[in-house]
């Protein structure tokens, strides 16, 4: 097939690329004829799997491609219905005992983005040697369309109802009453779900719930940039706090009461008294390599064992099924929780925070700051800087080879190599070079005792790697 073998090309858990270029309908048949092929190779083929699909444009068109192209290998498929949340697809594949999941969506890529994600059949991101499995599939056979395997083997189903009611056991929405939030779903499949379940007794205020498959020009994504328009409506209603729910609603950016954006570190550092002084939770925590020591500082208070994994969720998955824990959570606003699918899951962060905040009865800027005066004030930011793949992959390489010996005059004193490249200061503070697995960006993090701290030493990663040093 040419030079087409080298556009799918897998990410963090699947694929993305742009509607029209590579995203197209015989490239997402190839890798859905892969998937089968894969499912047949390991003798899943008995079981059913699920595919669901966001509000893309076209995500309908391109799941029910995967749908068909997968019941043509003779392999039961069942549709959802309707769009609906990345974690809802991910508790169908448990729900309805299937060999895994297939999710149509570019998750938090702008409008002209689409992609595929993989779900194991624990109901979470699928591990790298399923990826990787499914991916020297490709080519190997010609997608299949049998209408006659198709009408067989292909049914649909809303898998819904299933998730609004595992939300209802997790959160006691009924007994929530009195309180003001805004819910931004950024034009995603957050839809108008948390307002659903505790508008009644509540003003839950949601907005950009409709449908707008270029999302209002910005991306779906839960970071301060793209939620201006929920940092307005929090402080013109005076909520207790806002909560935006990314493209496909597995993640959740938070703006506390007083229009500030709260961190996730900061979001888990919270939650993890409320779990286990007042739902009575336990278990370890999870944080990935770009997340601020908050966390470290809760858990020690706490004596929680805390783990550290890569950036992606499908660490912190593989985690939650191996070890009882209570939360895990990423820095892009991913958080999962124990008692659930080993999934992030954006409305159940919305409702847990919004339990917290009924049940602490101060508004959510309160808490934060109750947190940073007991465990610490932490300044922590992230810079994008965007290359084409293959300079992309030079940055990381130049670094081990000459690393930062200072950070704004403070020696730096460890390095690390565990994901990208991380360099610790002899205060504490840090700063973190990846390259991002979805798309063509070289993320920068760093994190200090001030806000012009962080700046500076991003300043300084930042002029390090345009020079090509």
């Amino acid at each position: 097939m040419g030079n087409i073998k080298n556009i799918i090309t897998f990410g963090t858990d699947g694929w993305r690329g742009i509607i029209g270029d590579t995203y197209t309908y015989a490239n997402v048949r190839i890798i859905s004829q892969a998937y089968a092929d894969w499912l047949i190779k390991t003798r899943q083929s008995s079981k059913p799997v699920v595919v669901g699909y966001d509000r893309r444009f076209m995500s309908a068109k391109f799941a029910h491609t995967v749908a068909e192209t997968v019941a043509s290998n003779g392999i039961k498929v069942i549709l959802s219905d309707n769009h609906l949340p990345t974690p809802a697809l991910s508790l169908a594949v448990v729900s309805h005992k299937c060999s895994s999941g297939v999710m149509v969506t570019a998750s938090h890529n702008p409008g002209e983005w689409n992609g595929v994600k993989f779900k194991g059949p624990f109901g979470g991101s699928a591990d790298t040697d399923i990826t990787s499995a499914i991916a020297k599939e490709l080519y190997k056979n010609v997608p299949k369309n049998e209408a006659a395997k198709i009408t067989k083997n292909l049914a649909t189903h809303n898998f819904m109802q299933k998730y609004v009611d595992t939300l209802r056991k997790l959160v006691p929405v009924d007994k929530l009453h009195g309180l003001n939030l805004v819910i931004d779903s950024m034009h995603g499949c957050g839809d108008d779900i948390i307002e659903q379940l505790i508008g009644k007794r509540n003003r839950i205020d949601t907005i950009r719930a409709n449908p707008d498959p270029m999302f209002d020009g910005k991306n779906p994504e839960p970071i301060l940039s793209c939620m201006q328009p929920l940092v307005e409506e929090v402080k013109y209603v005076k909520a207790q706090a806002g909560f935006a729910t990314d493209g496909d609603a597995d993640r959740c950016g938070v703006i506390d009461s007083k229009g500030r954006f709260v961190i996730t570190a900061k979001v888990v550092a919270c939650l993890i008294p409320f779990l286990l002084e007042h739902k009575k939770w336990s278990g370890e925590v999870i944080k990935t390599v770009t997340v601020s020591r908050i966390i470290d500082n809760v858990c020690s208070h706490y004596g929680l064992i805390l783990h550290e994994t890569p950036v992606g969720f499908k660490y912190v998955c593989k985690l939650m099924r191996e070890r009882d824990i209570l939360i895990g959570g990423e820095e892009s606003g991913g958080i999962g929780f124990k008692n659930h699918i080993p999934e992030r899951d954006g409305p159940l962060v919305g409702l847990m925070l919004a339990e917290m905040i009924y049940t602490y009865k101060q508004p959510f800027a309160k808490t934060v700051e109750d947190i940073e005066k007991k465990f610490g004030k932490y300044f922590y930011d992230r810079i994008d800087l965007h290359y084409k793949y293959d300079d992309k992959m030079l940055i990381i390489p130049r670094l081990v080879k000459n690393p930062l010996k200072t950070l704004t005059g403070e020696k730096v004193v460890k390095v690390s190599g565990y994901d990208g490249i991380k360099f610790w200061t002899s205060t504490g503070n840090w700063l973190a070079v990846r390259t991002s697995g979805t798309e063509p960006v070289v993320r920068i993090y760093a994190e200090s005792e001030s806000m012009k701290k962080t700046a500076g030493m991003l300043n300084e990663a930042r002029e390090r790697i345009l020079s090509r040093k």
